[in-house]
């Protein structure tokens, strides 16, 4: 192979790849148009609820979950904004934290029991308060915002 021989079938070849690209890409979109059994109708009629999918790392987050996430935001929003409050979801836990940082716990839901539901508090000693209802976390309003001032002193 000589440079004159490269460079004479050199744009040949170059067309020649562009062309199987689009050959393929338009088969890959035609196959999924046709083998759509939604039409555009379908999808919007559709529930627009996610179905939730569970990871492969065993970690699943629960509604009660979720709730007590969304009460303990409601609850601190008077110290900090909402946006800052994160949940972050662990196998033996559901941790809720200021600024999606570990070393700023504001609580841990311990929901994973079967019948028992805890959550530990961060104020002065960490300590486990065992509720019935997610409903309950409403009762310790007071030791949440206390962990929440503890982290501007």
């Amino acid at each position: 192979m000589t440079q004159s021989v490269v460079s004479e079938f050199k744009p040949t070849v170059y067309d020649a790849i562009q062309q199987f690209i689009r050959e393929q890409v338009d088969t890959r979109l035609k196959k999924a148009l046709n083998s759509s059994d939604l039409s555009v109708s379908d999808v919007m009629r559709s529930d627009p609820v996610e179905k939730e999918v569970e990871p492969e790392d065993g970690i699943e987050t629960t509604q009660e979950e979720i709730d007590a996430y969304n009460i303990v935001r409601a609850l601190v929003c008077a110290k900090v904004d909402i946006e800052r409050v994160v949940m972050r979801d662990t196998k033996s836990y559901c941790g809720i934290l200021l600024d999606d940082n570990n070393r700023k716990p504001i609580c841990r839901l311990r929901f994973n029991g079967k019948s028992i539901k805890r959550v530990e508090f961060f104020n002065d000693d960490a300590d486990r308060v065992e509720i019935k209802d997610v409903k309950d976390i409403f009762l310790f309003k007071e030791r949440l915002l206390n962990t929440i001032d503890k982290y501007f002193q």
